[in-house]
C-alpha cells in the first residue's frame, strides 16, 4: 500500500479525510466543510498535503479549490490576501 492523503465530501457541510499509510495505518477523520459541486474523490502525497496546510495554520480556515481529481489544487486563505495560495497536485486513486 502506498501512503496517501484522500479528501471526499461526504455532504454539504462536512468532508471525509483519510492518511493511509504502509507502515503507520490508517486514520480517518470527518471535517466541517462547506461544500459546493458535485462530489469527487481526490488523493495526494500525505507530506505535500500536510505541508501545504501547515503555510495557512494562522487561518482560521482554508478554501480548497479544484475542477476534478487530475486537476491541480489551489489552496487560499479565504481572508482575501491573493498573494497567498499553494497549488498542489493530485496523486492518482
Amino acid at each position: 500500500m502506498k501512503k496517501r492523503t484522500e479528501l471526499m465530501p461526504v455532504g454539504e457541510y462536512s468532508a471525509r479525510l483519510s492518511l493511509n499509510h504502509a507502515d503507520n495505518g490508517e486514520a480517518v477523520e470527518t471535517v466541517p466543510a462547506e461544500v459546493q459541486g458535485a462530489a469527487l474523490e481526490i488523493a495526494f502525497n500525505p507530506s505535500f498535503f500536510g505541508g501545504t496546510l501547515t503555510r495557512f495554520e494562522d487561518a482560521p480556515t482554508v478554501q480548497l479549490d479544484f475542477a476534478d481529481a487530475r486537476a491541480p489544487l489551489i489552496v487560499r486563505d479565504p481572508r482575501g490576501d491573493k498573494r497567498r495560495f499553494a497549488i498542489l497536485m493530485p496523486t492518482e486513486l
